[in-house]
């Protein structure tokens, strides 16, 4: 499987698009030499299940703790590093 290549962040429209109590996956992929902490507005809590050293690909699933993660509100991604969370869409009022 090729690698992507790194892109640089850009502001646009959000494509996700899920429904109340539903679960997703996503991916914080860090290519800056500094951490970044991320938050998004609408979800409750992350779950962050891996994270590793380099670029994330479809063979770092099996490093995925679904047994006991933590739940955090901000998650950070080190340098040059990817994390994968799982979250759970919120109502809120």
């Amino acid at each position: 499987m090729s690698q992507l290549k790194p892109q640089p962040a850009i502001l646009g429209t959000s494509v996700i698009g899920p429904t109340l109590q539903e679960f997703c996956k996503i991916i914080f992929q860090n290519n800056e030499d500094t951490i970044r902490s991320w938050h998004l507005d609408g979800y409750a809590a992350f779950w962050p299940m891996a994270y590793g050293n380099g670029w994330w690909n479809p063979s770092s699933r099996k490093r995925n703790n679904k047994v006991d993660a933590s739940a955090r509100h901000p998650v950070q991604v080190y340098p040059k590093s990817w994390n994968c969370n799982t979250s759970q869409q919120q109502l809120h009022l």
